[in-house]
């Protein structure tokens, strides 16, 4: 937070940002100055984060088995960093990536639902997943939609960017 205040010159202390009237055609100048600012730290902060969030996937145990009590079990886990690094590479972009991770998250879901050991039935915990599949099902549709039809119109140039084929 301290960066952003910093890159769009707020003070240290305030917690609330509070424009002065300025005349209208100012505005959108101001509003694309204070983006370009805040875009470079943003996409930092992000792509710190996302690798945080793998580390913590990749020093998942694999044990296999339900977890005990509210703590979240391994397969509990792996949905939810799932889940972040889709989000965040939805959010910067990358949708092919972002339909990946959404895609392993809902398959860990799928695991969790057909194991009343992992996940039992009627339970707080068998709601939320239940909620959460919901969400990532919003989520990875439009997704699926987008990069079909991309796929579709731009096939080729597409595979040509991606090094699928070799210019004649």
């Amino acid at each position: 937070m301290s960066n952003l205040r910093r890159a769009s010159a707020l003070a240290s202390k305030a917690s609330l940002f509070v424009l002065t009237p300025v005349p209208a055609n100012q505005l959108p100048e101001f509003v694309e100055s204070l983006q370009e600012a805040l875009y470079g730290p943003a996409v930092e902060y992000y792509a710190a984060h996302i690798k945080r969030v793998r580390r913590k996937k990749a020093r998942l145990p694999t044990i296999l088995g339900g977890a005990a009590g509210k703590a979240l079990g391994p397969q509990g886990w792996s949905v939810r960093y799932d889940w972040k690094a889709g989000w965040f590479a939805e959010i910067r972009g990358e949708l092919d990536a972002a339909r990946k991770h959404y895609e392993d998250c809902w398959n860990e879901l799928a695991r969790m639902f057909s194991s009343t050991q992992i996940l039992p039935p009627r339970t707080k915990r068998w709601a939320e997943a239940k909620v959460l599949a919901d969400c990532v099902a919003v989520r990875v549709s439009p997704l699926h939609t987008y990069l079909t039809e991309l796929n579709i119109v731009d096939m080729p140039s597409l595979a040509v960017r991606r090094g699928k084929y070799e210019s004649a």
